[in-house]
């Protein structure tokens, strides 16, 4: 076997990358990948340099790729080691550069090893293992993957360590009435008022496919990404060239949801899907209007996935806000190779203390729940 690392996405076949890849998520696809680079979104310069680990058999097919990032900073990766970092300068060691695992920006779960067989995907935590010892790096990281790669990393001297998000379930609902039938009567009435309040403003409301918004939503849709992280004192990591690539090449998979105030849009969110499941990404607006966050990223997604007989909503990290709108606690799980034994040794005691506090947030957080009956969780 044979292992290369590409660095680029581009020195990989896109007929492989899509062989390996069994999901129709757009997130996990090569289009969003080589968006993402092509756009210099990912690259020299930006904290995210390809490392795409490859492998090879004797003939130079390919039999599992992995994608992989040199990141000299933790920024956009949504699993926080800053505190690591810290330890590690306080106590004279480098933390910086390490490898990453993970969908640039993107806290959605999914494959990381892609592979044609549990042997390859074996092959690849070992070239993951590999490369961060022939690089003399701190450490290699494995974010939001599957808990089935979550184990056979553990195997691999990885240690897992667990997350929480807020997901949707499709319980086979008829309809937004029908889902909301299993809410008690005063969380339901909430939800009710809230998108009546949304509506109350007066606002002409959109919801239209990426491969049909013209070039003004597609562009509303980029200046409420940005508005978002200069309200909270970041920066837009994402360009607007990258928007108006996907729009051709994921178009399909993408949904936009607009609001405008006569012929100005005012707010907008961005979600992706596919068949299994809808992905809320990005929200902006110009103005504060009451409840129409709710309304935009969470409600229309609902009746979207509801129509469409889409199983699963992940709105994206954090909020426990979104329990009361019928979003449950989920685990998320992600890997950590750490290879200097004292810290490993004293992070493995932190995520074991983090995982039990973990376990017992969840339990708690389904308590609140806005069922009616327990029985629907089971």
């Amino acid at each position: 076997m044979i292992y290369s690392i590409c660095q680029g996405i581009d020195d990989i076949a896109i007929a492989d990358w899509k062989d390996l890849n069994q999901s129709n998520n757009p997130l996990l696809s090569y289009e969003f990948f080589s968006a993402l680079e092509a756009c210099g979104c990912a690259g020299p310069n930006t904290g995210w340099l390809p490392n795409h680990l490859a492998l090879k058999d004797q003939g130079g097919s390919l039999l599992g790729v992995c994608p992989l990032y040199l990141k000299d900073n933790s920024y956009g990766e949504l699993v926080f080691d800053w505190a690591w970092a810290d330890a590690y300068q306080r106590n004279g060691f480098q933390y910086y550069p390490k490898l990453v695992s993970c969908i640039p920006f993107t806290p959605v779960t999914g494959s990381r090893l892609f592979a044609k067989n549990v042997d390859s995907m074996e092959l690849l935590a070992q070239g993951l293992l590999a490369i961060t010892e022939q690089k003399n790096l701190s450490s290699c990281h494995v974010l939001f993957a599957r808990h089935e790669e979550i184990e056979l990393l553990q195997r691999f001297g990885f240690m897992p360590r667990m997350g929480v998000q807020y997901h949707w379930h499709n319980r086979a609902y008829r309809d937004f009435e029908d889902y909301l039938d299993v809410f008690s009567s005063r969380k339901r009435k909430n939800v009710l008022k809230e998108r009546a309040k949304a509506k109350s403003h007066g606002l002409s409301i959109e919801q239209v496919l990426g491969r049909d918004a013209d070039e003004k939503q597609w562009e509303a849709i980029y200046q409420f990404y940005c508005i978002t992280f200069e309200q909270k004192g970041g920066w837009a990591t994402l360009n607007r060239s990258f928007f108006f690539r996907i729009r051709k090449t994921l178009g399909a998979q993408i949904l936009l949801h607009l609001a405008k105030e006569g012929e100005r849009y005012v707010a907008g969110a961005l979600l992706f899907f596919d068949d299994e499941c809808l992905y809320g990404r990005h929200w902006g607006c110009t103005q504060h209007y009451d409840a129409l966050h709710f309304e935009l990223c969470y409600y229309m997604g609902l009746e979207f996935a509801i129509n469409h007989g889409i199983s699963r909503f992940e709105p994206g990290a954090q909020g426990e806000h979104k329990i009361s709108r019928g979003f449950e606690p989920t685990a998320t799980w992600s890997a950590h190779w750490i290879q200097e034994p004292g810290f490993r040794l004293a992070i493995q005691r932190y995520l074991d203390q983090e995982t039990s506090q973990m376990r017992l947030m969840i339990s708690e957080l389904i308590k609140t729940l806005p069922f009616k009956r327990e029985s629907i969780l089971e």
